[in-house]
């Protein structure tokens, strides 16, 4: 009689055990699941536009500084 309580009580704290583990593991996934809902909802498209966009701005301004630099040149050398 002893034996099977202990027996129970041990079966009972591995259940116990599995049940903590698969919890943390439900958590987890459930959490992996709300980050995968969050990109989804992301539109790639018109973030690569966005990109797209300031990466000609960027280009273009930094040709603009280039000329500017060279005219700020040729004034100095002009008037030096």
């Amino acid at each position: 009689m002893k034996d099977d309580i202990k027996k129970e009580g041990r079966e009972k704290q591995k259940l116990l055990q599995y049940k903590n583990t698969k919890s943390k593991r439900l958590d987890e996934l459930e959490t992996k699941a709300r980050e995968f809902e969050v990109l989804s909802s992301v539109n790639l498209g018109k973030i690569l536009g966005l990109l797209e966009s300031k990466e000609r701005k960027i280009t273009s301004l930094s040709k603009t500084e280039e000329n500017m630099n060279e005219y700020v040149k040729a004034m100095t050398a002009i008037n030096g």
